[in-house]
């Protein structure tokens, strides 16, 4: 994977879906972005209907990044509580790598627990 060189923007989906026998179950899935970063990015997560702000100014439709931030665009959930945006090499919260991120959740109580939607992120 080669690293970026100039100012880009990439995109990406994602999803987590679990069936919790139990409220507080956990779970996590995680992405990697199509080039290296030159450093890691700040995270973002905005919950199914924020607004748009000035670091994840898009839409879940239309997800965009300002520069050196990761935006997580939520689309759906049911029965969740968000965790955190991870970096999945070092398994650290609030964080992300230069090779991608991933989300955590954990389930309100027993059943389907899901969490999907679409991300953002501009080289630093």
């Amino acid at each position: 994977m080669g690293q970026s060189r100039s100012v880009l923007l990439l995109r990406g989906t994602y999803s987590t879906l679990f069936n919790a026998s139990a409220a507080s179950q956990f779970g996590q899935t995680s992405w990697t972005y199509q080039v290296q970063l030159a450093s890691a990015p700040s995270v973002n997560f905005m919950a199914q209907g924020s607004a748009p702000t000035t670091n994840c100014p898009g839409s879940t439709a239309s997800p965009s990044a300002a520069k050196g931030q990761l935006c997580v665009y939520e689309v759906n959930f049911t029965n969740r509580t968000f965790v955190c945006i991870y970096a999945p090499g070092p398994n650290v919260c609030s964080a992300s790598d230069v090779f991608g991120a991933g989300i955590e959740i954990t389930s309100v109580a027993a059943g389907l627990t899901f969490s999907f939607g679409t991300w953002a992120v501009t080289a630093p």
